[in-house]
């Protein structure tokens, strides 16, 4: 699972569960915002989207036939979106 701690106290926040095996990579979108995302990778094949302030799973994107090794985030014009670009199989 993904922790977040505050860096002042160390006091540990919030815990973010839902992935079912190792989480290898993890990215934050929007650190500035008021919709700040925390966005996870692993071995389960899955990319999970969370509200960072809230610790609430928001969506899970499919469609890797093998582990997701690294996650990169770029703001879409189109739509008015994140894109989210992965590697893996």
């Amino acid at each position: 699972s993904l922790r977040s701690w505050d860096g002042k106290t160390g006091k540990r926040l919030l815990n973010f569960k839902a992935h079912t095996e190792k989480i290898l990579a993890v990215f934050i979108v929007n650190p500035i915002s008021e919709n700040t995302f925390l966005v996870s990778a692993g071995c389960d094949k899955k990319i999970r989207v969370w509200d960072l302030l809230s610790g609430k799973h928001v969506r899970m994107l499919e469609g890797h036939e093998d582990e997701v090794t690294s996650l990169m985030f770029a703001v879409v014009v189109i739509n008015y979106g994140v894109g989210v670009c992965s590697s893996g199989e």
